[in-house]
């Protein structure tokens, strides 16, 4: 419940399930912690008793041994798709859930490049499970060729989920009821994402620093991590601290995104990419760094939001001085971005669990 995109993503989509008339229940290591509040009252919030990861594998074991051939198991992310798969894999097969393992990430990137260890060393098992599991969902076509040439998984075992749970019921009316271009602060431009290197916000400052060197605007990083030093160092050496705010963690994506001119992405790489989907659902314009995989698939190659290349500072200050100021069409970019809701992700779901062959 302490967790980022990838968890709060899957309990919106354990929520929207439970509304579908699924019975739904979530184990935890972390039943406290800020997401807890998104989960719905129909989903059952289950404490494993386990202290980390590794020693729940028996807390697994048995909680699969009582569900069952009937039930369906959804694990996401490296590390607990690893400890998923070797609990499931001490079962026999007619005693055993299904289970289904969503990968997050751009795999074999996140496998040298992932911010946890946990999950690079996952990472190592990975293949051999996901070659074993029922289904492998992705987030995106890039992901799922990434699995088939680098991880060997055969591609019938794979499935695309189309639709992410980004948003619920709850911001979809919070957002019908505002006007997408009042309130907007002239020149102001959001980056929402963990500050770490692999959303690359020192690439951001440095293009903030050339972007500024042509025309005043104030930049907001919506986010915590472990890249705050290195980014107000930077952001004091090219002499843009004054127009840059760090807000920290916020529970709330939508405060700034509501707010600004332009959302920028600078994600290295990405398991899907919801702050810009919840950008988008502001009526909010996207730049994002055409990174694997998921913002080029979001953005619908372009076709909803400017991309720029990975790590490349002089483009994205050309990009974002080129957008900033444009008179989008909000209700267009909003269309987009309510693709991706929690009832669509359940829906898309529910195909995936209908396909599946009985054991």
């Amino acid at each position: 419940m302490e967790g980022g995109g990838a968890q709060r993503d899957a309990i919106l989509l354990a929520n929207a399930m439970a509304k579908r008339g699924w019975r739904v229940s979530i184990p935890t290591l972390q039943p406290e912690g800020p997401l807890r509040e998104l989960v719905d009252r129909a989903v059952e919030l289950v404490a494993l008793p386990a202290g980390s990861l590794k020693m729940a594998i028996p807390a697994f074991r048995q909680a699969f041994a009582r569900l069952g051939p009937d039930a369906v198991v959804l694990s996401s992310e490296a590390a607990q798709n690893a400890v998923a798969a070797l609990a499931h894999a001490t079962l026999p097969r007619t005693r055993c859930p299904k289970l289904l393992l969503r990968e997050v990430a751009a795999p074999s990137i996140a496998r040298a490049s992932d911010p946890y260890v946990q999950n690079r060393l996952a990472y190592r098992v990975l293949g051999h499970a996901y070659r074993h599991c029922d289904r492998v969902l992705t987030l995106t076509d890039g992901a799922r060729a990434d699995l088939i040439a680098n991880f060997a998984v055969p591609p019938e075992r794979i499935d695309v989920m189309r639709a992410n749970a980004v948003l619920d019921e709850a911001s979809q009316a919070r957002l019908l009821g505002t006007d997408m271009a009042a309130g907007r602060e002239p020149d102001l431009i959001v980056c929402l994402g963990r500050l770490s290197v692999e959303k690359d916000q020192l690439t951001l400052i440095e293009a903030f620093a050339r972007f500024l060197a042509k025309r005043p605007a104030r930049l907001v990083l919506v986010g915590d991590g472990p890249l705050r030093g290195d980014i107000e160092q930077m952001a004091a050496a090219l002499g843009v601290a004054h127009s840059l705010t760090l807000t920290g963690f916020q529970t709330d994506p939508f405060f700034w995104l509501k707010r600004a001119e332009l959302a920028v992405c600078s994600s290295r790489f990405e398991g899907f990419g919801n702050a810009i989907v919840e950008a988008l659902a502001c009526g909010t314009p996207v730049v994002s760094t055409d990174c694997p995989f998921g913002p080029r698939e979001i953005l619908g190659h372009g076709l909803y939001g400017r991309l720029v290349a990975v790590g490349n500072p002089s483009a994205m200050a050309d990009a974002l001085i080129e957008e900033l100021g444009k008179h989008p069409d909000r209700a267009r970019l909003r269309a987009r971005a309510w693709q991706f809701t929690g009832e669509a992700a359940a829906i898309e779901l529910e195909r995936i669990i209908a396909g599946l062959a009985p054991h």
